[in-house]
């Protein structure tokens, strides 16, 4: 067993079980990671209220040698919590595009820096692009091929004009404008 320390923001969290549960994790030191978390939908959890989507954390998290190394959440401190609606898309997009066990210093600190300033516009989403791969001054829609994109889709990974999305009719929540 390995002990870590670092400091993480919850992206997200799932039923496990009757009384447990997981938490995405996107930390500095680890990328992003699944933690189990024993017993955190017990009404007496100490940990539960600190690992809500949205919060910044300092995590110590314990990775077991067995099944893959997972870890487990052993003790949480929370810092700031980004509970606005555009913050929760953020993180829901920094969920949807990140690989698990990837660490990317650059994706969180950015990441970070954009949630502490309450950055949530297009060149904050293009930021964060960009760190991933995606340069969206030489994208082009992938429907029309025209050069001039509005909107980033998560799901499909993929840049479309706004006369496009319209014609297919992307719903606005899956829709990143850019």
């Amino acid at each position: 067993m390995t002990e870590l320390y670092t400091e993480a923001i919850v992206l997200g969290k799932e039923k496990r079980g009757d009384i447990d549960s997981t938490v995405i994790l996107y930390s500095k030191s680890l990328g992003k990671i699944r933690a189990f978390v024993k017993s955190a939908r017990k009404i007496t959890s100490k940990l539960s209220p600190h690992l809500e989507p949205g919060m910044l954390v300092r995590a110590r998290l314990i990775q077991g040698e067995k099944r893959g190394g997972n870890f487990q959440v052993a003790d949480v401190l929370s810092e700031e919590r980004y509970k606005e609606a555009e913050a929760v898309k953020m993180l829901r997009f920094a969920n949807d595009m990140t690989a698990e066990g990837e660490e990317d210093i650059r994706f969180w600190q950015a990441l970070k820096l954009l949630l502490k300033e309450k950055r949530f516009d297009p060149p904050a989403y293009q930021l964060l692009l960009h760190i991933l791969g995606f340069s969206t001054q030489t994208a082009s829609c992938n429907r029309c091929h025209s050069k001039k994109v509005d909107y980033f889709i998560t799901d499909e990974v993929l840049f479309l004009c706004r006369p496009c999305s319209r014609i297919l009719n992307i719903p606005e929540e899956k829709a990143i404008s850019i």
